[in-house]
């Protein structure tokens, strides 16, 4: 799939991640945030899958989304199903992966002109398993085809 610099646009997307943060449009954050491709919500209080609560779900319903990504940080930790159930009432798809996964598909389905919304858990410690994770040149635009490459390489080693 190629990506196009004009299919992102002035849209916000992720540049990279790793052991303790998230790139957001090359800005680096540390903290757990909510992103779609117009807001950027950086004091989103979640720091772990155990420390969701329902009015995280009801604010994310909010902003009535297409689908809602969930990054559970560095390791896949499904939330209690019932801590969904605002968006699955407001008929919001959800999709619940690790933080890694959750920013690539961010930013494939963000430019496949979707409504979508991330929701990331950055977690302040290092990785738990010890792998490194993913970080963009800061030559390479996004959407550029040199990211697009990247991207895949990383998809395909998931």
């Amino acid at each position: 799939m190629k990506f196009h610099r004009e299919d992102a646009g002035d849209k916000n997307t992720f540049t990279g991640y790793g052991d303790g943060y998230v790139e957001v449009n090359r800005a680096r954050h540390q903290s757990s945030l909510v992103v779609t491709g117009e807001r950027l919500v950086t004091d989103w209080p979640a720091t772990a899958v155990e420390a969701l609560a329902p009015d995280h779900m009801a604010a994310i319903a909010e902003l009535n989304p297409e689908i809602v990504l969930i990054g559970t940080g560095s390791r896949l930790t499904f939330p209690d199903r019932a801590l969904l159930a605002p968006l699955y009432k407001a008929g919001i798809g959800v999709e619940v992966m690790d933080t890694p996964a959750a920013c690539r598909t961010y930013n494939i389905l963000l430019s496949e002109g979707r409504g979508v919304l991330a929701a990331v858990i950055v977690e302040s410690e290092v990785a738990r398993d010890g792998k490194s994770v993913a970080s963009f040149p800061s030559d390479v635009e996004p959407e550029s085809p040199q990211f697009v490459a990247r991207l895949e390489q990383l998809h395909r080693a998931k």
